[in-house]
């Protein structure tokens, strides 16, 4: 029996339960999609896959194993164990192929295989449609999260959007659907283009994806009624862009040649070339829902405020060990690297990082990783105009300290700070290092 015959036979028959065919039977489900049945020109059975059950990381549809992976009489390529790669469900190019990588440990077998074909759907696009990958998550970093008038409309978009899936009746749909983009105008006028860009990025290269799962799963399109949380701009247009993916396809099956291109148009772009909209004044909602929902936005984002207080001066005052490292804020340390996901703007200048951040500068590199730190910006952005304060926190221990010259070089407890002209000092509990202009 080949490998194609074997996991269509297992996707008939078999469920997950930590086995070791688990890996192949989600293969197999996958592999029952017809090219272009879920997206015009996506063959989810040519995607290879990198798939961890639990017990061993097996990879299926490779052209070209690596040699860490032996072959099974079916063909399959065997590791045993978590594979390296297998850090998150992801893209990852693995000896040449874009390949679609997931743990499905603990999953069942249909929400393994939507995973999954989310994964693929990606691998298709690295291939197909570079041109989506363009988000820029830093753009984050400066979102007005707690802009009150921006989260009423965001919300009373959704809403509108909400509506639209739900009518059965094409001209309330198109209504509705026009609301959508009248409201969106209204908002996007008070965002800076990098963070409008960012919404209709994420809502094209993951909200399609979304919209490909809801075919998979023969799911229908919807929208939580109570809306998102104000910082979560990035879960937001994951659902957003799959319900405008969702509405184009109830509204003009051929919505999709307006997109499917490299270079292709956002999907509320698409939409308003589908309804032929060219504007008008939002005028669906009853004074007293924008009212409502503004009243909402103000009392969230005072809470919101009000956490992000909490959630800094928890970080500062975690127990265990900390260090301070201060910089001139005429010469500061500059982003090298850090984790765009694992961050969360606190205030004006103050960034939590809960995970990895490297800086490095004319006077030397800092890096940090598996410990939270703040980070205090120069200038009207919290990181890319400079940072002038770092404070590390949760230390079991103290690192290597070594002063050489006029340089401090600290390293250990995932820690590595190499940084001239500096000095440091122990404060109890807490080492200061300060770091003087050249």
């Amino acid at each position: 029996m080949n490998a194609a015959i074997l996991i269509v036979a297992l996707a008939t028959t078999h469920t997950l339960a930590g086995g070791s065919d688990d890996a192949i039977a989600v293969a197999g489900r996958i592999a029952q999609q017809p090219e272009g049945a879920l997206w015009p020109g996506f063959d989810p059975a040519g995607v290879p896959l990198m798939i961890y059950d639990g017990a061993r990381t097996v990879l299926i549809n490779h052209p070209e194993p690596p040699g860490e992976f032996l072959r099974n009489a079916e063909g399959v390529g065997v590791f045993d164990g978590r594979h390296d790669a297998v850090v998150a469900n992801t893209t990852v190019e693995i000896a040449g192929a874009w390949t679609a990588v997931a743990s499905i440990e603990g999953l069942s077998l249909d929400r393994a295989a939507s995973l999954l074909i989310h994964e693929a759907f990606h691998a298709h696009q690295r291939r197909s449609l570079p041109g989506w990958w363009t988000v820029n998550e830093v753009e984050l970093l400066t979102y007005p999260f707690d802009d009150a008038e921006n989260l009423a409309l965001r919300r009373l978009e959704t809403e509108a959007l909400r509506r639209a899936l739900q009518t059965e009746r094409l001209g309330d749909m198109r209504v509705w659907a026009s609301e959508v983009l009248a409201i969106r105008r209204q908002r996007f006028a008070r965002l800076s283009e990098g963070a409008s860009t960012y919404e209709r990025g994420v809502e094209r290269l993951e909200g399609v994806p979304r919209f490909v799962q809801w075919r998979f799963e023969r799911a229908e399109a919807s929208l939580p009624e109570a809306g998102f949380e104000p910082e979560e701009v990035r879960a937001r247009a994951y659902e957003t862009g799959a319900a405008f993916a969702a509405l184009l396809d109830r509204l003009d099956p051929t919505w999709v040649d307006l997109v499917n291109r490299g270079d292709g148009v956002w999907l509320d772009q698409a939409l308003a070339q589908v309804l032929g909209w060219s504007g008008g004044p939002s005028e669906r909602f009853r004074p007293e829902e924008v009212a409502a929902q503004r009243e909402r936005a103000l009392s969230e984002v005072a809470s919101l405020r009000r956490e992000w207080d909490d959630d800094r001066r928890r970080v500062l005052g975690a127990p265990g060990l900390s260090i301070e490292v201060v910089v001139d804020a005429g010469a500061p340390l500059w982003p090298a690297e850090f984790d765009p996901l694992n961050v969360r703007r606190v205030s004006n200048a103050e960034v939590i990082h809960r995970r990895w951040l490297r800086l490095s500068g004319d006077a030397g590199s800092l890096e940090v990783l598996g410990h939270p730190m703040v980070t205090t910006g120069v200038g009207p952005h919290p990181l890319f105009n400079g940072v002038r304060a770092i404070v590390v926190t949760g230390l079991d221990r103290f690192p290597d300290v070594n002063e050489a010259g006029d340089g401090v070089e600290i390293t250990g407890a995932g820690v590595s700070i190499r940084l001239a002209p500096a000095s440091v000092e122990r404060e109890g509990d807490r080492l200061v290092v300060r770091v003087a202009r050249r």
